[in-house]
């Protein structure tokens, strides 16, 4: 070590020693970037050259579909017909024999043929209003009414037979 400082001490020696030293820092100080320690800048980026899109138009309300017309409810199925089987024959002889004393104005005899063909037939609606009408005639309006409610209730499905037994409850109501 002693001999290096001597070799310092020499005129010119000290420029030989520190010329590389220089050299070398001279090469490195041009690979660095002149903004070493500073933040790196974000990269722009490139603004296109075209010109702005206008936004989208925002989308119309979306428009309700109309309701499906409502249509009525469906009419109620048709009562069940039920059929009236006609009056037997031997009900058809009391029947006729009824009619006839109801003509002469024999009520009582008139009004005994059709309770014995009733008990014959009880659920044929023709005798109960056969036997509501005379007791109409007799004057009898609370039973002839009440005769045409059973005649009514049996003649279910049968138009004709339904309308003769109202008519005879609407009669005994109204005298």
């Amino acid at each position: 070590m002693a001999e290096e400082s001597a070799q310092l001490k020499r005129p010119g020696s000290i420029a030989r020693a520190i010329a590389p030293a220089l050299l070398l820092i001279a090469t490195l100080s041009g690979c660095v970037p002149p903004d070493l320690g500073k933040k790196p800048a974000e990269p722009k980026t490139p603004v296109p050259a075209t010109r702005p899109v206008p936004a989208p138009a925002p989308a119309p309300a979306p428009v309700p579909e109309p309701a499906p017309p409502v249509s009525p409810p469906p009419a109620p199925p048709p009562a069940p017909v039920r059929v009236i089987p006609p009056v037997s024959a031997a009900s058809q002889t009391l029947l006729n024999e009824s009619r006839s004393h109801a003509a002469a104005g024999r009520y009582p005899q008139a009004a005994a043929s059709i309770e014995r063909a009733i008990r014959i037939e009880p659920r044929q609606p023709v005798l109960w209003l056969e036997l509501g009408n005379i007791r109409l005639k007799e004057g009898n309006l609370a039973q002839a009414e009440s005769l045409g409610r059973k005649a009514l209730s049996l003649s279910a499905g049968d138009a004709e037979l339904s309308a003769r037994a109202q008519q005879l409850i609407t009669a005994a109501k109204n005298r």
